[in-house]
C-alpha cells in the first residue's frame, strides 16, 4: 500500500475501496476505507478515485494501441487534468472550501477547456477569483459542510464567471476572442 508509483502518488487506490470525504461535523479531509463510511459523511471528492484508478487503467491501456475512440482519449484527458490538480505547492497547502471548490470545478468539468500543463494555474486563478469576487461562496462551503442547492447554484456562477474571464485571458494571449 505505501509504494510509490508513477507521478508520484501512493497505491492507495487499490481496488477503489478507500474514499475522499470532507466530515461534516469536524470538516476534516481525509481518505477513509469505504467500509468504515457513515451516514452523516459528505461525499465532496467521492468520484475522483474511481475516475483517477479508471484513468490510470485507460492510460496503461493505451500504451499498447494508438487508435482510441472518443470516450477512451476523454477520460484519458479527464484524468490527466484530475492528476495536476491534485499536486500542490509544498508548504501550500488548500482550505477545505478551496478543496471542495477545485474538486466541483473537476467533476463537472471546467477543467476541460485547460491544457493539462495550465491546470494548476487555472486553480490558482480560480480560487484568488473566488476570495477577491465570491468569498461568501467560499464562508458558505466552510459554515454548511454540504453542498445545497443554493450554494451550488453559488458556486456555479462563481465557476462559469472565472472560467469566462479565463477563457477571454487565454484567448487575448493568442490573439483571439
Amino acid at each position: 500500500m505505501g509504494e510509490s508509483c508513477p507521478h508520484g502518488f501512493r497505491q492507495m487506490l487499490a481496488f477503489g475501496v478507500f474514499i475522499l470525504v470532507v466530515e461534516k461535523n469536524i470538516g476534516l479531509v481525509s481518505l477513509v476505507p469505504a467500509v468504515h463510511m457513515h451516514e452523516d459523511s459528505s461525499f465532496v471528492g467521492v468520484f475522483i478515485l474511481l475516475e483517477l484508478a479508471q484513468y490510470r487503467e485507460m492510460e496503461s491501456f493505451a500504451k499498447f494501441g494508438s487508435d482510441l475512440d472518443a470516450s477512451t482519449k476523454d477520460v484519458l484527458d479527464h484524468g490527466a487534468r484530475l492528476t495536476q490538480l491534485l499536486i500542490q505547492k509544498q508548504y501550500s497547502p488548500l482550505t477545505v472550501p478551496e478543496q471542495v471548490l477545485s474538486l466541483y470545478a473537476a467533476k463537472n468539468r471546467y477543467l476541460k477547456p485547460v491544457e493539462v500543463d495550465h491546470v494548476g494555474e487555472f486553480e490558482q486563478g480560480m480560487l484568488e477569483y473566488a476570495h477577491r469576487e465570491y468569498p461568501y461562496v467560499l464562508d458558505q462551503i466552510e459554515m454548511k459542510k454540504a453542498i445545497d442547492d443554493e450554494l451550488e447554484a453559488d458556486i456555479k456562477k462563481a465557476l462559469d464567471a472565472y472560467a469566462k474571464q479565463y477563457a477571454l485571458e487565454k484567448g487575448a494571449q493568442h490573439g483571439t476572442e
